[in-house]
Formats: structure tokens, C-alpha cells, sequence
């Protein structure tokens, strides 16, 4: 138990150190740079959004419609430098089917997307030629309990990557994102060591040193992952243990009284 409560503390240390140097470091290089948005400008943003064509159309799918009626916000009218690829929205999945319905832009509340947009400034700065790259965003909880009986994992294997349909996860409130990096200037997504939504412990950060001795991570695919940590955490989001890709804006507990619950 004590070897486990120690093990536990290393990972969190570890993860904090992944954003934290590495933000120190660049902080030695150049300046401290300020978020394009102030996260005290919500009310603000939210108006203009609300007076923006939302561009919401005849052939839009129901999920949008729906997305926009809680006053979600889509990330492009913030920041169209981010690239949005919704897996879920395609056949290119681990189920191998759309469970968006045609959905092809990322909704998130307000300030969640405001954060987004911050981290893709932080990026920019670290390489102009950099982009977020965004794999979900908000998820209704009826979309969560498919991927829960779809995905051909043991039980306890699930409970890993998937939150259960009797709970629900940060992705149901908008409050939790999927990303990964693009390199413009390359025409590549940056490599992370594994696809998004890999099943194994080479995709989890806790052992990312451990995968680092052996071989299995290359120098590269760590300094990748922590490029996108540091922007994300610059910009107040804060990483898991089990996904490289997964980003929480809040806790549950915080969410539950700030959103919407997206069923």
C-alpha cells in the first residue's frame, strides 16, 4: 500500500514537472506572454458570440442545433487557426462508426473554449507552424454509453478509458477536451508515441519514463507530449495519467454547478 501511495505521488509530481519546466524553461528563452483572451472576459465573449452567425443551417446536424440551444460555443468563431477533426463524427474510430451524426465543428461553454484559444496562442508561440488539434469536445452522456458498449475491452480494462454509463464524464459538461498537435509547416500531426484513443499503457503519461528507458518512447515523442502539456496547462487546463490526448478545464464537482449537463 505505502509502495502504491508512493508511486501514485511520483506521477503527480511527474506530470506537474512536465508543465511546469517545461513553461520555466521557455520563460528563460524569452518573455512571459499574455493569453490573447482574458479568462475575466466570458460576458464579453459570450455577446459576441451570441451576435455572431452561428452558422447554423438547414443542413446542420441535430447535434449542433442542440449544442447551441445550451449556449455552447463553437471553437472556430474564437479561434479559426485550431484544426478540428471530430473522430466520433467519423467512421475513423476505434468503433468504426459516425456516433455524431454528421456533427463536424467542436462546441465547448464559454470560458472552456476561451482557454482553448489561449493554448493555441501559447503553441504559436513555441512554433508559429503549430495548431491544436481537436479530437472531441463536448459529448452527450447518450453518446458516452455507446462507446461504453461498443468498445471490446474487459470491464475493468474500461473503467481505464471510458467513464461508465452510471457516471458521467467532464466531456458530457463541455468541460474536457481531446487534442493533439499539427505541424503546418510539415503537414503532420506531431508524434505522440501512439494514435489518440489507444488502449494501452504506452499512451498513459505515468509511464511515460518508464517507456523512455526501454525504448518504446523515443526523446521526441516525450518532448512532444510535453509541448502540448505546457500550453494546455499555461492556458489552465490540467492533464490525466491514463491519455496523453485528454485535457480537464475543471473537476466534476465544479462543472456539475457551472454547465449543462449534455444528455
Amino acid at each position: 500500500m505505502i509502495l502504491k501511495h508512493i508511486g501514485y505521488l511520483f506521477v503527480v509530481l511527474f506530470l506537474g514537472y512536465s508543465c511546469a519546466s517545461g513553461e520555466q524553461r521557455k520563460e528563460d528563452r524569452q518573455p512571459a506572454v499574455k493569453p490573447v483572451i482574458p479568462t475575466d472576459s466570458v460576458a464579453k465573449i459570450t455577446r459576441m458570440v451570441c451576435e455572431t452567425d452561428t452558422g447554423i443551417k438547414a443542413d446542420t446536424s441535430d447535434l449542433e442545433r442542440r449544442f447551441v440551444a445550451i449556449g455552447l460555443v463553437n471553437v472556430k468563431v474564437l479561434d479559426t487557426s485550431i484544426c478540428v477533426e471530430l473522430k466520433y463524427g467519423t467512421n475513423d474510430n476505434f468503433m468504426e462508426r459516425d456516433m455524431y451524426g454528421g456533427l463536424r465543428n467542436a462546441y465547448l461553454p464559454c470560458d472552456v473554449a476561451i482557454k482553448l484559444s489561449n493554448a493555441q496562442y501559447y503553441l504559436k508561440q513555441i512554433n508559429p507552424s503549430y495548431r491544436l488539434l481537436l479530437f472531441d469536445a463536448a459529448r452527450p452522456l447518450s453518446v458516452q454509453c455507446l462507446i461504453w458498449d461498443s468498445v471490446k475491452l474487459r470491464t475493468y480494462e474500461k473503467y481505464l478509458y471510458i467513464s461508465p454509463p452510471d457516471q458521467v464524464s467532464l466531456h458530457n459538461y463541455g468541460a474536457a477536451v481531446d487534442v493533439s498537435v499539427y505541424d503546418t509547416e510539415k503537414g503532420m500531426v506531431l508524434d505522440m508515441g501512439t494514435p489518440f484513443d489507444f488502449f494501452g499503457k504506452l499512451a498513459q503519461p505515468r509511464y511515460e519514463l518508464f517507456y523512455l528507458e526501454k525504448g518504446d518512447l523515443t526523446p521526441e515523442q516525450i518532448r512532444n507530449r510535453r509541448i502540448l502539456r505546457q500550453c494546455m496547462c499555461r492556458s489552465g487546463f490540467f492533464p490525466i495519467t491514463t491519455e496523453w490526448w485528454h485535457f480537464n478545464a475543471t473537476n466534476k464537482w465544479l462543472a456539475a454547478r457551472r454547465y449543462v449537463l449534455i444528455e
